[in-house]
C-alpha cells in the first residue's frame, strides 16, 4: 500500500509457486515456548514462513500462520500442517 500511495513501482507479480498453503496457527493450553521451536522449524523446513500476529495466545485464537509453497500440491499441504502442529504443540506429526 504504502509503495502506490508513494507513487513507487509496485515490483513483480508473478506467483512464486503453483501451490501456496497456509497452516493456521492455534493457541494452546498455556504460553508455548515458540523461540526455540522457531528455530527448530527453520532448520527442519527453512523453506517455510512463519507469520505471527503479535497476539496474547488463548486456547483456539490464531495467533499466526504458516506458509509453504511447492511444485506439488501434497507435499506443500502437508509441510504447513506438520510446521503449524510443531508450533503449537512442539512435536513433529
Amino acid at each position: 500500500h504504502l509503495r502506490a500511495v508513494l507513487d513507487y513501482p509496485l515490483g513483480a507479480t508473478g506467483t512464486t509457486a503453483p501451490w501456496v498453503v497456509m497452516g493456521n496457527l492455534l493457541g494452546g493450553e498455556g504460553e508455548p515456548v515458540l523461540d526455540r521451536r522457531l528455530h527448530m522449524l527453520y532448520a527442519r523446513g527453512p523453506s517455510l514462513k512463519v507469520h505471527l500476529y503479535g497476539k496474547q495466545v488463548r486456547p483456539g485464537r490464531k495467533i499466526g500462520h504458516v506458509t509453504a509453497l511447492g511444485g506439488d500440491l501434497e507435499v506443500v499441504r502437508s509441510r504447513a500442517r506438520v510446521g503449524a502442529h510443531y508450533l503449537r504443540t512442539g512435536a513433529w506429526l
